[in-house]
């Protein structure tokens, strides 16, 4: 028993944090796709690969934005799923275990 909550604890830090530096790459190539044009109509988008927030501005002091809940559940869904099977992989190629024969 001990040893299954081992393995769901590092399976939940690992994907919440490939999700978060996921999350964040997506804030960075958003903002820098925008960074050379300076438009003075800002639109950021997080999420990959389902977009769970937006915000865009309309003029300098109108901002608008929103959350998808669904969004952002199918997206830490599949990277924990991700996760999951990268553990997986590398318990079984890299297993310091010898089988009995």
């Amino acid at each position: 028993m001990k040893q299954y909550l081992k393995y769901a604890i590092r399976v939940f830090a690992i994907s919440t944090l490939f999700f978060f530096a996921i999350s964040f790459l997506s804030i960075l190539n958003n903002i820098g796709s925008q960074w050379h044009d300076l438009p003075t109509d800002l639109r950021i988008e997080i999420g990959f690969p389902f977009q769970f927030y937006y915000q865009f501005t309309l003029g300098p002091e109108k901002t608008f934005g929103g959350w998808n809940g669904n969004n952002f559940i199918y997206d830490y869904f599949i990277t924990m799923i991700a996760v999951v099977g990268a553990i997986a992989v590398n318990d079984k190629l890299f297993s310091t275990k010898k089988v009995s024969e």
